[in-house]
């Protein structure tokens, strides 16, 4: 029962890629790599369960044992996964480098936005696109800078974990400097 709980809060952990509960703010790829990590303890225990059922459905005896040790590989399994879950929502910096495709799901470059090109009917002007929203907040959330950007959230968490743009940590979360924005653009418009 316990797994199924922790493979619920995992694929929404997946899904929205962000949590908040107390003094836990967090946001980002780390908090979808702990979803997944939350969902491995019920799919492990669902596939060993099909496989001691199908060879030894014979005899009951060992069955049994099986399934025992079935449920004390899952407690260890979730206890397991607690751990390694918080301490990636908790301390992305120092979380321990995951193996096969979540490793890939940690190290993967977020999608850059499409951009279209239109091509202008002879004869027609061509619209410039709208500037970026100037704010007076000095201050801005990761949300408020991919506006102020005109990029996408995940980009700017991009160009956080590159080094490209300086953001603090306040309670899990990124704030991120006008100032900042203000220079990344500058230095990107001289490139």
């Amino acid at each position: 029962m316990l797994a199924l709980i922790l493979l619920i809060i995992g694929a929404v952990l997946y899904y929205r890629g962000k949590i908040k509960i107390g003094s836990i703010n967090a946001e980002g790829k780390h908090v979808k790599s702990a979803g997944i990590i939350l969902m491995l303890p019920a799919f492990g225990s669902f596939l060993l369960g099909l496989v001691i059922g199908t060879l030894f459905d014979g005899n009951v005896e060992t069955l049994m044992n099986l399934v025992n040790l079935l449920f004390l590989l899952e407690i260890a399994g979730i206890f397991v996964a607690l751990f390694v879950a918080y301490r990636m929502i908790t301390n992305p910096s120092g979380a321990p480098p995951l193996p096969g495709i979540l490793g890939n799901l940690q190290s993967q470059q977020p999608q850059q936005a499409r951009k279209t090109v239109t091509i202008p009917a002879p004869h027609t002007s061509v619209e410039q696109p709208p500037p970026a929203p100037k704010t007076t907040k000095p201050i801005l959330t990761t949300k408020e800078a991919a506006e102020y950007l005109n990029v996408s959230e995940d980009d700017v968490f991009h160009l956080i974990e590159a080094g490209k743009l300086t953001a603090a940590r306040v309670n899990y979360r990124y704030q991120i400097a006008r100032s900042q924005l203000d220079e990344y653009l500058s230095n990107r418009e001289l490139t």
